[in-house]
């Protein structure tokens, strides 16, 4: 029997639980995991609401998070627009001792992310949360050719519709490819674009480019 996964978001007609449900059907596990139940905050104006939505993607409609926390056997904490809504939307399922995935970017300031770790371990809930890039195959390929070798620079470019957001898919591959351990960072933009400078204090250096795009 496959494992149920549970989706909570502030709304649900969005990028990510709109294209996670095929993702999962198609993928690697896609027999042992399904998506089952899916539960929204709110319906902006102009987006799906959970019933069409659930409808359309053949998907159960959930009443509440306690719902969603009782019949799935792992939970999705969406919102990826929206990481202030993350800790409220997350307290139920931090306690359920179940696995939580908490969508990137995973808290607003480091003092929510502390509280939520914190609340994850006091239950014994494994938690995480990530760039889906960090798991992609062209970064694990070019892990496996760069070896033990130490990586002096490394360089990465991408966009979106605001860098807070979407800096975390650079910041990934250059946590996997250099490693923890940075001494200090300089930012810099405009707001159409932005640059990131990481120096590790040791000779090694890493840069993030953004730049703004509205897709």
């Amino acid at each position: 029997m496959k494992k149920k996964i549970g989706f909570i978001d502030y709304y649900i007609d969005e990028w990510h639980s709109n294209n996670y449900p095929r993702m999962i059907s198609e993928g690697a596990y896609k027999d042992k995991f399904e998506v089952a139940l899916a539960w929204e905050e709110i319906t902006p104006e102009g987006k799906r609401p959970l019933d069409a939505w659930c409808r359309e993607m053949g998907i159960g409609k959930a009443e509440s998070i306690e719902q969603v926390v009782e019949e799935c056997d792992c939970i999705v904490v969406l919102s990826p627009n929206n990481s202030e809504r993350h800790e409220a939307r997350g307290a139920l399922p931090l306690k359920s001792g179940k696995p939580v995935y908490i969508d990137k970017p995973f808290a607003p300031s480091l003092k929510v992310a502390k509280r939520l770790f914190a609340k994850a371990d006091k239950y014994g809930t494994p938690l995480m949360s990530s760039s889906a890039l960090r798991f992609g195959s062209h970064l694990d390929n070019a892990l496996k050719e760069i070896g033990t070798e130490q990586v002096k620079f490394a360089s990465e470019r991408g966009g979106g519709m605001s860098f807070k957001v979407y800096c975390i898919h650079q910041l990934e591959i250059i946590a996997m490819t250099m490693g923890m351990g940075a001494k200090r960072i300089m930012q810099c933009g405009n707001g159409s674009w932005e640059l990131m400078t990481i120096d590790y204090g040791d000779g090694r250096r890493a840069a993030a480019n953004w730049e703004y795009n509205s897709q």
